[in-house]
């Protein structure tokens, strides 16, 4: 269940703005044992941690919430704010800004109502949280707040802080000397607020200066680097069109390169049936005067015909080209063969034509010695 909380600090620093607005550093909790009343009069301590009162959802909670002057109350009760009462209560407003000061949390208002910037500016200083929380029993005696959430940012009269808390209103008390540099005078030196990742610290000026001087110089190195960056980054574009430019140069070539190997694969196809049938067409023309040469046929079915033709091999319709290769090795015709065989040929037709000659010879004697008609011998 949750209970509303009030926590009182005190507001150590102001400016005014242009328009005559107060800006107000305001300390509002801490770290540590807080010691709240009873309805009773009794008191009870509730611890709150660092993880509670730095938790990022319940510091999200503190931006933009009303500044009030004192608690709003209705009918003797203390309230919340909410959008049907805030044009009532409302005298300003918390900022984004916060500052993180050891154990204690401290917000950046601004403060628009004049009458409470007067009340202000003439030593009302303190100011108490209000904001609900969830309220766990350590089983020691003491409780535990955690899941705080905040509601508005009160200023109260000098001496007010703790006086007349009732029900569920509390506060606690703290040395505001923790929050302020003394100077060797006694006064109090101004201190400036930092931010880094979004969360404001409280430091001297010098720390201040040194921080802005590194955050200039880092800034600097920064934007050298990323101009490097950039101008890497355009070097790599450059050798990447380059890249790309001579890979497909590359693939050209290479589709180039592909069909100039088809066309040398082409020819020295061609060559090679030439050649085989300039081997084998005298044979097969010796056995087959009308046989058809086809060019279109590869050198294995070249080398077939040769064999069927010549050497009267029909079996060879189911041979592998490796068969037909080794065979025609063996069988194919050379110079000494067709030499041979053409003085061969020669004799047989010098033979045919000497018998023709006789046989005319023959003949002729014949008709010689054949007597005449009429005539006897």
């Amino acid at each position: 269940m949750d209970e509303i909380r009030v926590d009182t600090g005190k507001i150590f620093k102001s400016e005014k703005t242009e328009e005559g607005y107060l800006r107000v550093w305001m300390t509002v909790s801490r770290v540590g044992d807080l010691v709240y009343r009873n309805d009773d009069g009794s008191s009870r301590t509730e611890y709150v941690g660092r993880e509670t009162l730095f938790d990022k959802d319940s510091l999200n909670t503190v931006w933009g919430k009303p500044i009030t002057q004192n608690h709003p109350r209705k009918n003797d009760q203390y309230i919340l704010i909410d959008s049907k009462n805030t044009r009532e209560f409302e005298r300003g407003m918390t900022q984004q800004g916060m500052v993180v000061n050891q154990d204690f949390l401290t917000v950046v208002g601004v403060i628009t109502d004049g009458e409470l910037i007067k009340s202000v500016e003439s030593g009302e200083n303190q100011v108490s949280a209000g904001y609900k929380a969830s309220i766990v029993d350590r089983g020691d005696g003491s409780f535990e707040q955690v899941n705080r959430r905040y509601n508005h940012f009160a200023v109260l009269p000098r001496g007010r802080a703790g006086e007349n808390v009732k029900v569920h209103l509390d506060c606690f008390r703290t040395d505001i000397d923790d929050f302020e540099v003394k100077n060797d005078e006694g006064g109090k030196e101004m201190t400036v607020t930092v931010h880094l990742d979004g969360i404001g610290y409280q430091v001297e000026p010098t720390i201040a200066t040194a921080i802005a001087q590194a955050q200039t110089k880092f800034d600097s190195q920064l934007k050298s680097l990323e101009t490097e960056k950039a101008g890497l980054e355009t070097k790599v574009s450059e050798v990447q069109a380059k890249l790309d430019k001579a890979e497909g140069e590359l693939e050209a070539t290479k589709l180039k390169l592909d069909e100039a190997i088809k066309q040398d694969s082409l020819s020295a196809e061609i060559s090679a049936r030439m050649d085989v049938w300039s081997e084998v067409l005298p044979s097969i023309k010796d056995k087959d005067q009308q046989f058809k040469t086809d060019y279109g046929l590869k050198v294995p079915d070249i080398k077939r015909a040769y064999l069927e033709k010549v050497h009267n091999r029909t079996d060879l319709k189911d041979k592998s080209d490796a068969y037909i290769d080794g065979l025609y090795e063996a069988l194919k015709p050379n110079e000494r063969t067709d030499a041979i065989d053409k003085t061969n040929k020669h004799f047989d037709q010098l033979n045919s034509m000497g018998k023709k000659k006789s046989n005319m010879v023959d003949l002729s004697e014949k008709r010689k010695n054949r007597p005449l008609p009429g005539m006897t011998k």
